[in-house]
């Protein structure tokens, strides 16, 4: 029996997009870990640890790195600057306390919101109040190492009172369930935008 050219031409193109949505990241990747690189050279790790929390590194291309913990890579409760063993630097540790249990604050979807008091403690045990504010909008799709993601808008807001406060903006990507930095500033300093661009496995 003889096999159309269609056929076969259909069947290449099926096994192509195969093997290309195959190198594309989803939430079962962050147990392993993933790497979001920047256009600007900076890099973060996402990694899903044990207790559904994922932990980020950020590593700047110039700068101090940081590592933090959140639910869905949004609801931030420590970050520190990590030793070389990864333990946290003296001094650098904060906690962020929240009124309620973060694993229940809402998973990002366009039109939502969620506004919070949380407490930020300090290595010293000295602390401060904040309010914390979640804006989630629809966004443009995002492509990063050629795989097109889903993207929900969020609008972070830290008020410190009267100390200012920090805004930032993350894109979450649903498939991967957790979120990308894509800006921040705190209150009088410079706009930091970086824009990421590949979405990558952690090496084994």
């Amino acid at each position: 029996m003889q096999i159309s050219r269609v056929f076969i031409l259909a069947c290449a193109l099926t096994a192509a997009s195969q093997a290309v949505w195959a190198d594309c990241r989803t939430a079962a990747d962050l147990g392993r870990g993933v790497v979001v690189g920047y256009g600007n050279g900076d890099v973060n790790i996402l990694q899903r640890r044990s207790d559904g929390y994922i932990m980020v590194d950020e590593q700047p291309a110039s700068g101090v790195a940081l590592r933090l913990r959140a639910h869905r890579g949004l609801y931030f409760v420590e970050e520190y600057e990590p030793g070389p063993d990864g333990a946290p630097l003296a001094g650098t540790y904060t906690r962020i306390d929240f009124d309620e249990d973060p694993a229940t604050l809402p998973t990002p979807v366009p039109g939502a919101s969620w506004d919070g008091r949380t407490r930020i403690v300090s290595a010293d045990g000295s602390g401060r109040d904040e309010r914390a504010s979640y804006r989630f909008a629809a966004a443009d799709p995002i492509v990063l190492s050629g795989c097109s993601y889903d993207v929900v808008r969020v609008d972070v807001r830290y008020d410190w009172g009267d100390q200012g406060g920090m805004s930032l903006i993350y894109a979450y990507l649903p498939a991967l369930g957790s979120a990308v930095l894509i800006s921040s500033q705190v209150d009088g300093s410079a706009l930091r935008v970086a824009q990421p661009v590949t979405l990558a496995l952690v090496s084994k």
